[in-house]
């Protein structure tokens, strides 16, 4: 949003605060390149943020990264005859680098083709940058270049970062690197990288996925069973191959059955219907209507001839 008589009425003055005008003025610019250029690093920083913390927990950073932001304006200018106007997401985008600084600090921004710079070290001289910025401007009335809010928006970011745990999120992806690295020297190593990663995150969707397929590679049964019964959805066609359904309990079979698909249904119906369990009258029913031909009525008929089970059968006509 920009424009002259919205900014007057609705932008942050630190000699006049509102609680509305600082809100507020996180969505309003002077004009549209102001607007143009904070939306530039909303795209990058702010989806960057949103892909490491998801939508709400974005929105937390962004909003009151703006606000903290405009607080930290107020505290160094509040005492200015003339404060000037406030407006413009830039502390927000502040708050998102400041996270990204620590989420992303094992990162690298490509300057060229051989020259990599560390993202930490980017953040260090924009940040640098600000604080050069505000106390050159602390003699100017116009204090609304917004360099403080920047700052503020910044240190919010960074405090963030703590709350949300970015350091154990960007150690864990370069776990994850190592394993993909690992994966591709040996199955051997790929299961010990993954193993290292599930010692302290046990239930890391990747490294139990990958510790499976090394464990399959390596022919380690037991291991692979181990690993696939902590997969989610579990693999059920590959843990019947394993001849290991059996480890999940029946009536969690039965569940599971319902939400699978033919191949996958049947085999779990059937490893159901293998053992001494009390849903196997119930996995035999389920049978004869995917296979009326494959003996299961007579099965039903010879060993559960009383039970509330043959009852629905004949009611169905099925037998």
């Amino acid at each position: 949003m920009s424009g002259g008589s919205l900014v007057e009425s609705l932008g942050f003055r630190a000699s006049s605060p509102a609680i509305e005008s600082a809100f507020a003025s996180q969505f309003l610019h002077w004009n549209v390149f102001h607007l143009l250029g904070n939306m530039l690093f909303v795209v990058v920083a702010g989806a960057a943020v949103e892909i490491a913390l998801g939508w709400w927990r974005y929105l937390v950073v962004y909003l009151m990264g703006g606000l903290f932001g405009t607080l930290f304006h107020w505290a160094f200018f509040n005492s200015a005859s003339n404060s000037g106007i406030l407006v413009g997401a830039s502390a927000c985008v502040a708050s998102c680098i400041g996270f990204s600084a620590i989420r992303y600090a094992r990162k690298s921004v490509p300057l060229s083709n051989r020259v990599q710079v560390p993202v930490l070290a980017v953040i260090v001289v924009w940040a640098a940058l600000q604080i050069v910025g505000m106390f050159f401007r602390l003699g100017d009335n116009a204090g609304a270049t917004g360099f403080a809010a920047h700052l503020g928006g910044l240190v919010f970011g960074l405090a963030m970062s703590l709350v949300f745990r970015a350091t154990e999120s960007a150690e864990l992806d370069a776990s994850h690197e190592r394993l993909m690295s690992a994966e591709a020297s040996a199955p051997d190593a790929a299961l010990v990288a993954a193993q290292a990663i599930l010692d302290q995150a046990p239930e890391d969707p990747l490294a139990i996925a990958k510790a499976a397929d090394a464990a399959q590679v390596i022919g380690d049964r037991t291991r692979e069973i181990q690993y696939r019964l902590k997969q989610t959805p579990l693999p059920v066609e590959r843990l019947a191959v394993l001849g290991a359904l059996n480890s999940i309990p029946a009536l969690d079979r039965m569940k599971l059955a319902s939400s699978s698909d033919a191949a996958a249904k049947i085999a779990l119906l059937k490893s159901v219907a293998a053992e001494a369990s009390p849903e196997r009258p119930n996995a035999i029913l389920e049978l004869i209507l995917i296979e009326p031909d494959g003996g299961w009525k007579e099965i039903l008929a010879k060993e559960f001839a009383l039970h509330p089970t043959m009852d629905i059968a004949r009611s169905r006509g099925l037998v």
